[in-house]
């Protein structure tokens, strides 16, 4: 079950505080773990839309991690306001994985 959906919007939206974590590993597998639960949840939904929802920004890595896979990052502003921002957004220059031998 995922922490918010909305169903208008075919929207599943996974929780996940990092303010508190002191250390980037630790940032990093919260992300991951948001990611794993997204992808479990996103079979039940035709056509779904995924996002994290976080209480603080999140470096390129991270930002570029969630974009690979579609996944929109939504950060808490303040003050009721959130803020969203979405792969299909911005140009993401996928990185170059290929070995040169």
């Amino acid at each position: 079950m995922s922490d918010i959906y909305l169903p208008d919007r075919r929207l599943i939206i996974e929780a996940k505080n990092l303010g508190d974590l002191a250390e980037s590993y630790r940032v990093r597998q919260n992300i991951k773990t948001a990611l794993a639960q997204l992808l479990d949840y996103a079979r039940f939904i035709d056509d779904p839309k995924l996002a994290v929802l976080l209480d603080t920004d999140v470096n390129d890595d991270i930002r570029s991690l969630l974009y690979y896979y579609g996944i929109g990052i939504i950060t808490d502003a303040g003050y009721g306001i959130f803020e969203e921002s979405w792969p299909d957004q911005v140009s993401m220059q996928q990185p170059d994985n290929r070995l040169s031998y």
